[in-house]
């Protein structure tokens, strides 16, 4: 960035007004240039609030798991040796000039284009090639916007932009020239780490995304520095894609102002095994939806309390100390009883936080413990009586010990297994372990993304009721009163439900074209969802070209069709909500008035729809995608000790619970509570389940069944 200034000429300021602007935020497009991206940033003009939301969102990744199928190693190319220098002085003039000199330094030929912005504006924008060992000189010329009689000071920016290296987004390498970084620059204080692909563009757009107009020039400097070392140190610490991950892909790092910023750069400039593998694992749960903090301190919003620790589950509500293991037995107890006594300290554990001691031993690591089961663990922890660290101030030491060991799988390669302990079972005499594994199983379905999703589907139901582990098979999974899955089996179940026989309503009975259109469109927005989550299932077992293919084709389309909209259970279940809305009910229920529901933080505790028929009965919908069954969860009120099931009386009694406990925060909810309380209470109540049709990319109709309630 080269700064100068721009100075009003003697010229009349009438005549000056047509071609310059009076305030920061009103700087023209030079003359022949398009306007300027909405995100696009610069020293005079940068992007408000909402902008800065909308580009941090863009750059999020739909899918988490398979992005980057391709290694980044391959995809950050290293960039051509090109030095750019940009040369201008003081300006009174209307027009001010600058000039651009490109040197190639390198052994090939360097084709690229020279984008120079000024003042919001782009007054080059121009292709060129350089031979190697040459050198080409371009002018730019920008428009003097000076107000008149004043000075301001300018920061003119220029980048030698590749796309095949830096990709297909010069508005983002505009967005960062803006906020002041020299893309042909190092990053760090090592040219090797100069490798600009677009995933590190991505990556310093996100860590910069609110540096804005009123952001200081000390502060300005300060982060991008710390962001560029962060990166750098990223890269040469081989830790580049989990981070990415976790700042691009789901924006789920939580960092605590400049100084965390300034900790990021200082922490990632030495990795140890045990911090590579918390960044890991702070990757996966950000990707399961969880916001974390790794890698600097965590200051709760509106404490003046810190929190330090190796990562902070800031929605799991978890502390986790991380330790690595590659020596015998003796190093393994070290190990924990560090991680213990740290969990023990002041400043790591937020209050209602959850201890978490995590041992990673490696598969070659000098003990028996490194290739154990569970079963042969938990023998060997009651000889190194490992109950003795149980003891804490007030309570156990830990909530939870993890233990990563790579004992033989079913065809006797080592398998990479987690295995949780509590201090319950430590101390416990129990010869059966089943209550504990079935727990353990729980904790893991809840803490550890990567086996979940390998042993149950996005909306909790198991891939395969036959799967076990160590001998206990996985339990069927319902929600707690906080939308937290537990174990159905957990508490005893009301009755199930009672449905009526199925109603088919067939896609030609939609009322007008209009709806018939919506409700097609959204099936084949389903069917694009599923068609990725097939592909992606399938190139996890089986990395192969053709499936490689198949994921990359399903993505585009995926992309196409929904854009950033993530890709999870939502838009099934809109294709459920949408065949009740537009198609069944209206046809089942003539002159059905719709009833708005509030809506709740997570979206559980609350009925899909609710509508009100020409006779003053109430109508309840469970709405449902083609693969849903009415679902199990924790009751309220006089069921609180129950599981009760979706369609149920014991159901509805449970909700209109829920509603009534929000009624202080939400009075609609209180008032439609006692409504519907009325209504059951004098059978003008009634539940009906609507369900989508398969029908793949076209709407295909829906049924309806009808629960017992009275």
């Amino acid at each position: 960035m080269h700064t100068a200034v721009f100075r009003s000429g003697p010229q009349d300021g009438a005549a000056r007004s047509a071609r310059h602007v009076q305030s920061a935020g009103q700087v023209p497009t030079a003359a022949g240039e398009p306007a300027p991206a909405p995100a696009l940033s610069s020293a005079v003009s940068e992007p408000d609030k909402a902008q800065v939301r909308s580009t941090t969102e863009n750059v999020r990744r739909i899918d988490t798991s398979h992005e980057q199928a391709e290694p980044l190693s391959q995809r950050v190319a290293a960039q051509t040796d090109v030095a750019v220098q940009l040369t201008a002085s003081h300006c009174s003039t209307p027009t001010c000039p600058a000039t651009v000199n490109v040197t190639n330094q390198g052994t090939a030929p360097a084709s690229g284009t020279v984008i120079v912005t000024v003042a919001g504006q782009t007054p080059l924008n121009s292709p060129v090639s350089v031979p190697p060992g040459g050198n080409r000189t371009l002018t730019a010329t920008a428009t003097n916007t000076a107000p008149p009689g004043q000075t301001i000071p300018v920061s003119w920016s220029v980048v030698f932009y590749e796309a095949s290296v830096m990709g297909e987004d010069p508005a983002l390498v505009k967005r960062l020239m803006g906020r002041g970084f020299k893309l042909n620059e190092p990053l760090g204080d090592q040219r090797a780490n100069d490798s600009k692909g677009k995933p590190v563009l991505q990556l310093l757009d996100a860590m910069t995304a609110d540096i804005g107009p009123q952001t200081s020039p000390e502060v300005r400097e300060s982060r991008l520095s710390n962001a560029g070392k962060t990166v750098a140190n990223l890269e040469q610490q081989g830790a580049f894609e989990p981070f990415y991950d976790l700042v691009v892909n789901t924006n789920n790092l939580r960092v605590s102002g400049e100084s965390g910023i300034a900790e990021l750069e200082a922490k990632t400039a030495q990795l140890y095994d045990s911090d590579r593998r918390a960044l890991q694992y702070a990757s996966e749960l950000a990707g399961a939806g969880n916001k974390v903090v790794w890698g600097n301190t965590y200051k709760p919003e509106g404490s003046l309390d810190e929190y330090k620790a190796d990562l902070q589950n800031l929605t799991g509500k978890q502390t986790i100390q991380r330790k690595a293991v590659s020596g015998g037995t003796d190093a393994v107890v070290k190990a924990f009883a560090a991680a213990i006594n740290e969990l023990s300290g002041t400043g790591v554990v937020p209050p209602g936080f959850d201890k978490v001691a995590w041992i990673d031993i490696d598969p070659n690591a000098s003990t028996v413990l490194a290739g154990s089961d569970r079963q042969a663990l938990a023998k060997e922890f009651k000889k190194l009586k490992l109950e003795k660290y149980c003891n804490g101030a007030g309570g156990p030491a830990f909530d939870a010990a993890v233990f990563t060991t790579y004992p033989p799988g079913p065809d006797g390669t080592p398998k990479r297994t987690n295995s949780v302990f509590t201090c319950n079972e430590l101390l416990s005499s129990a010869v059966d372990p089943h209550k504990y594994i079935r727990d353990e199983m729980v904790w893991k379905v809840r803490n550890d993304p990567v086996w979940y999703f390998a042993n149950y589907q996005k909306d909790g139901r198991r891939r395969s009721e036959k799967t076990t582990e160590n001998g206990v098979t996985l339990p069927i999974l319902a929600k707690d009163n906080e939308n937290h899955w537990i174990s159905k089996d957990k508490l005893p179940s009301a009755p199930g439900a009672k449905l009526s026989p199925k109603k088919f309503f067939g896609p030609t009975s939609v009322g007008d074209r209009k709806r018939s259109d919506l409700l097609n469109k959204i099936a084949d927005n389903r069917n694009t969802s599923v068609d990725l989550t097939n592909a992606e299932l399938k190139w996890e077992e089986n990395k192969s070209a053709a499936n490689g293919q198949t994921l990359d084709k399903a993505l585009q389309k995926y992309r196409k069709e929904l854009g950033v909209t993530p890709n999870n259970s939502r838009i099934a279940e809109r294709l459920g909500e949408s065949t009740a809305r537009y198609h069944v009910i209206p046809e089942e229920f003539p002159g059905a008035q719709w009833i708005t529901l509030p809506k709740t933080p997570n979206g559980a505790d609350k009925f899909d729809q609710l509508y009100k028929l020409p006779d003053g009965t109430l109508l309840i919908v469970e709405a449902k995608a083609p693969t849903g069954n009415p679902g199990w969860r924790q009751g309220k009120g006089r069921h609180k000790n129950k599981m009760v099931q979706q369609m149920t009386r014991e159901y509805v009694e449970t909700i209109i619970e829920a509603m009534k406990e929000r009624e202080t925060k939400s009075p609609r909810d209180g008032k439609l509570a006692r409504d519907l309380e009325a209504a059951l209470k004098h059978e003008k109540l009634r539940y009906v389940l609507v369900k989508a049709k398969v029908g793949g990319s076209s709407y295909a109709g829906g049924t309806l069944e009808e629960g017992d309630i009275n």
